[in-house]
């Protein structure tokens, strides 16, 4: 299983600010994961790469790839908290 969380910003000023004004929480079955098991990447895209938004935006985000993960239904939460007022864009 793949579990992600991210943000992304017009511009890498904007993601930059945004990002210090962020948390990101992760839970699975109750769980919160240490974010020490995440791994870190950046994304761009180009003015209409991205389906239903037609801009440039740069995307920055934690992901988390489980192995070994018994079979059936399990409860993921991904929670995105602003501590501040952040420019409106699209999380992943």
């Amino acid at each position: 299983m793949f579990v992600n969380i991210g943000w992304c910003a017009i511009d890498e000023d904007t993601l930059d600010q945004n990002l210090e004004q962020i948390k990101y929480a992760i839970e699975i079955d109750g769980e919160e994961i240490n974010y020490d098991y995440t791994v870190g990447y950046s994304q761009e895209y180009e003015k209409g790469e991205f389906p239903g938004f037609d801009g440039t935006m740069v995307c920055y985000g934690n992901g988390l790839m489980t192995y070994d993960w018994p079979k059936g239904n399990h409860n993921v939460i991904e929670t995105l908290t602003s501590m501040e007022k952040v420019s409106v864009n699209l999380f992943l």
